[in-house]
């Protein structure tokens, strides 16, 4: 989110401004919204309230509408690297890579130092396989910010899908000091244990990011295939359940696999 003001508000409106950006920081999205809408109708060419309120209707999972609205933000104003950035995350998130590619590339030449998007410029190059450029973005990434701890974990990701498993637990353990409560870390962690044969520690760390977010994505599948592994039959019929419940729900339960 951007927190400059521009386009000329009156000090009233600034306040408000203000306002609706700590509700939406504070995830208060359907009454940011709202305000938003109003702040809007008053300063249509505002891009502060542009961009951010493309960025709330991402959030909300209305993903052409962010798209429009950020794009309608950066017509106004081309050089916005936030913008830029953020509209990069949505075609991320619609499996467009190469289009966030280039946004991110635009977000980078106007403003170098950005760490968040060299991190997200990473996560585009790993969606299009190309892993060793993906690499040297989160290390720019890191390198600009090094307590940058999603920069630390998706640099793991890229080093475990290299096969450098010992690099890879190196840069979880680096962003699960930076954030000892990043459940995605610990989740990666836990893959890259278990690619080592190291069981009990995927076990241990597939445990503790359940605790942290029992809603990650493969994860009970993952714990289920270790604790298999280890002939560890504790709690089997309770994962069993969890994992076909989360199968008929249609979310990630588990990655695929052969047992039967």
């Amino acid at each position: 989110m951007q927190n400059k003001i521009n386009i000329s508000p009156t000090p009233k409106q600034s306040k408000m401004m203000q306002k609706v950006l700590k509700m939406h920081q504070s995830g208060h999205l359907d009454l940011a919204e709202t305000y938003y809408k109003k702040l809007l109708n008053d300063l249509p060419e505002n891009t502060v309230l542009l961009t951010n309120f493309g960025t709330l209707q991402f959030q909300k999972k209305k993903l052409y509408n962010g798209i429009k609205i950020i794009e309608r933000s950066l017509k106004i104003d081309p050089n916005q690297p936030n913008a830029l950035n953020n509209l990069g995350v949505i075609f991320l998130e619609l499996n467009q890579p190469n289009e966030a590619l280039i946004r991110f590339d635009s977000a980078i030449t106007f403003q170098a130092n950005y760490a968040e998007a060299h991190s997200n410029r990473g996560n585009a190059l790993n969606d299009l396989n190309r892993l060793k450029d993906a690499l040297e973005s989160y290390d720019r990434a890191i390198l600009i910010n090094p307590g940058y701890a999603k920069a630390h974990s998706n640099r793991g990701n890229v080093l475990k899908d290299l096969n450098r498993l010992n690099e890879a637990l190196q840069s979880y353990d680096c962003a699960i000091t930076l954030m000892p409560n990043y459940a995605n870390a610990y989740s990666n962690r836990g893959d890259a244990l278990r690619e080592l044969n190291q069981l009990e520690k995927a076990i241990e760390s597939y445990e503790f990011a359940i605790k942290l977010n029992p809603d990650i994505g493969f994860i009970l599948g993952e714990l289920f295939k270790a604790k298999l592994s280890l002939c560890s039959w504790s709690g089997l019929v309770d994962r069993t359940r969890k994992i076909k419940t989360k199968i008929s729900n249609n979310e990630k339960a588990s990655s695929p696999f052969s047992l039967l």
